[in-house]
């Protein structure tokens, strides 16, 4: 679990994290929110030494989970904690009393699931993150290694420029499933067959071949891809067809690559092993857009 410090720091994690509860709150399933606020003796602010030593006790007592520590301001620590249990939350709030005997005169120690409370973490959003801080992290893809990995995209795109006018508001939507397992794409392909066009790929060029000769409405995409990672074909869906909705998913669903994934345009983020209403719900949620319909 990571402890952000520095302003900028936070303020970048804090905007990425307001764009991912705009586009997907439901992504924030099972993850909780620690809210600890202190103030020294005398109701002076706390020094820099106290303030870092809450943070690392907080660390110590989570320690295992997946998360993120925030030091806002002088006083505050914010923890994001995905799976903490009722013995977690005794445990920290046992240290803290303890570490804190006649350190602090004023203490406040709150937890909640953090769908529970969304407008408490995206008001600290407001406050700790400026606009410009809400930015794509991830590098547009160049032309030269697409046609690398896809010798004949230049084709393959004057295709596409046809293909894509096709999708017409109000069918159901196409869904192309990325993944190097073939397990997974068989299981997943088995699953959804029957009630959705459904095709599936291997690869990074097998999926951008996919994408430009069927035009799916939505793709979900794997972030840890052998040769290139989903972020690189994120990247690439998103500079050639804005329209098409990308979910990612991976087994390390870690708070990085949650706020990696929608910062960089994903619409959705799903962890392995999957759960098939997962599925069902964005795809429930993606309709081929009417802007995009032949006329």
């Amino acid at each position: 679990m990571q402890i952000l410090v520095e302003d900028k720091e936070v303020s970048r994690f804090l905007g990425n994290f307001a764009i991912s509860i705009t586009a997907d709150p439901e992504s924030w399933v099972n993850w909780h929110a620690v809210i600890i606020c202190a103030e020294a003796e005398k109701n002076e602010p706390l020094n820099n030494v106290i303030h870092s030593h809450l943070a690392h006790m907080s660390r110590a007592a989570l320690l295992g989970l997946d998360g993120v520590i925030l030091q806002l301001g002088n006083s505050t620590i914010v923890a994001l904690v995905q799976h903490m249990n009722k013995e977690h939350v005794k445990m920290l709030r046992a240290d803290i009393a303890e570490l804190s005997a006649g350190r602090w005169s004023i203490l406040t120690f709150r937890h909640f699931e953090l769908l529970d409370d969304i407008d408490t973490l995206e008001d600290y959003a407001r406050i700790h993150a400026s606009p410009h801080d809400r930015m794509n992290t991830v590098d547009t893809i160049e032309f030269n290694s697409l046609k690398a990995m896809v010798p004949h995209i230049s084709d393959l795109l004057k295709a596409w420029m046809t293909n894509h006018k096709k999708r017409t508001h109000g069918e159901k939507p196409c869904v192309l499933l990325v993944d190097d397992d073939a397990a997974t794409r068989h299981i997943v392909s088995r699953a959804l067959k029957d009630q959705y066009p459904m095709v599936t790929a291997g690869t990074v060029a097998e999926a951008i071949e996919k994408h430009l000769l069927l035009t799916p409405d939505i793709v979900f995409l794997d972030i840890d891809l052998p040769g290139c990672d989903g972020f690189m074909l994120l990247s690439y869906i998103r500079a050639y067809d804005p329209n098409c909705r990308v979910v990612m998913f991976s087994g390390n669903g870690y708070v990085d690559n949650r706020l990696k994934a929608f910062a960089a345009g994903a619409v959705g983020f799903v962890n392995k092993p999957f759960k098939r209403d997962a599925f069902d719900r964005y795809i429930t949620m993606c309709k081929p857009h009417a802007s995009s319909a032949a006329t």
